[in-house]
């Protein structure tokens, strides 16, 4: 089985994800945890090494190196996605933090969406489950500062857009759980359980049939 936690920053979703990720283990089954972009990769900080010289050179170019940057990040992702497919099995959960949509969506604020990247991330797996974690904006941004603050890809305007997109994802896809996440940290947790489980359920129904 594989899940996907995706939401905007600060809405709370690798919290989330780490606690649902304790309550699997819990049950017996085994857990696999896989952060999607992982900035600690070695292929995430040369693409940011690389990064940073074009804009230093480059400044007036940075819609070029957006739509540049969502051509790399998506075959990074389609990479993993083939070797996530490979490991796939009945006794181990997947759990993405962050997945193809992120990406998607992120393109779409930023004005950097292309054919290539559709095509490559429709290649992308589809988790069985996508929980869309969700807050208001105020709880966002009282979050990222508590972290530290914003970064270039957190101002609250992109912020506001991304939520957006990610209300109407939710809202629009089968397979997406839209999940808040406003400080009832439990009800959230249980919330995702009851999912997950009714989800076990109906696919153990179905292997029986």
């Amino acid at each position: 089985m594989i899940i996907a936690f995706v939401g905007i920053d600060g809405s709370g979703k690798t919290t989330l994800l780490s606690e649902f990720a304790k309550y699997v283990v819990s049950t017996g089954k085994k857990v696999q945890i896989i952060k999607a972009l992982n900035q600690k990769t070695q292929f995430m900080k040369n693409y940011n090494s690389v990064r940073k010289k074009f804009f230093e050179q480059h400044e007036d170019k940075k819609h070029e190196l957006n739509v540049i940057g969502s051509y790399i990040m998506s075959f990074d992702l389609l990479q993993q996605s083939e070797l996530i497919k490979q490991q796939d099995s009945s006794d181990t959960v997947t759990i993405l933090d962050r997945w193809a949509i992120c990406q998607q969506l992120y393109a779409k604020v930023w004005m950097a969406t292309n054919d290539f990247t559709n095509i490559v991330y429709d290649m992308c797996l589809e988790p069985d489950i996508t929980f869309v974690i969700n807050a208001d904006l105020n709880v966002i941004e009282q979050r990222i500062e508590q972290r530290g603050g914003a970064n270039e890809f957190e101002n609250m305007m992109s912020l506001r857009r991304l939520r957006k997109l990610y209300l109407k994802y939710a809202d629009g896809h089968d397979k997406a759980v839209l999940v808040e996440n406003n400080g009832e940290f439990n009800e959230a947790l249980q919330k995702i359980i009851q999912e997950y489980e009714n989800w076990n359920q109906v696919n153990a129904t179905t292997e029986i049939l």
